[in-house]
């Protein structure tokens, strides 16, 4: 499921800011910036996605006889990944349904069953708290580091729930 960027008004500012502070510490503010806005992003998907109660417990066995289980609900699949890329200073990560490929039919509909959105209008309602979680975290990491220290922008973040890839905050 692909959505569109996040387009952020007075970015040429916050860029030339940013340059000022080196690109590594620079991308360290912004990976926190982004990664707290997907985490929170991510959070929202849980509580909205579809959700039927009753836990229904599906087993198969593979052509090796390896024992599989159900993949579980929708919103238990729901992850945040980090996106690689060549460039050094690219910051970005992904929302997705994981393993709850049933995620994507529910989005768009099959020939068989209707659309039911919910990803879609979740993210449109969302989107300008995202941005608000990226220019605090910005604004706090921009302010710490030209003060000197750094704590502000790992506290902003904490709060927004964000976790590094490792699993550990700040």
């Amino acid at each position: 499921m692909r959505i569109d960027r996040i387009k952020i008004d007075g970015i040429e500012e916050l860029d030339a800011q940013l340059v000022r502070l080196g690109s590594q510490l620079a991308t360290e503010i912004a990976e926190e910036a982004v990664q707290a806005s997907a985490n929170a992003l991510a959070e929202q998907w849980r509580l909205a996605a579809p959700y039927a109660p009753g836990y229904r417990i599906k087993s198969w066995a593979t052509k090796a006889g390896v024992s599989r289980a159900s993949y579980g609900h929708l919103r238990d699949n729901i992850r945040v990944f980090p996106l690689k890329s060549v460039k050094v200073t690219f910051v970005g990560y992904r929302v997705t349904t994981g393993d709850a490929f049933w995620g994507y039919f529910l989005e768009y509909g099959t020939i068989k069953m209707r659309a039911r959105p919910w990803a879609r209008p979740t993210l449109d309602r969302f989107k300008s708290r995202m941005r608000s979680i990226q220019i605090q975290i910005f604004n706090e990491g921009i302010a710490g580091a030209l003060s000197g220290g750094r704590k502000a922008a790992t506290k902003a973040g904490r709060q927004f729930g964000a976790m590094l890839p490792n699993g550990r905050n700040g």
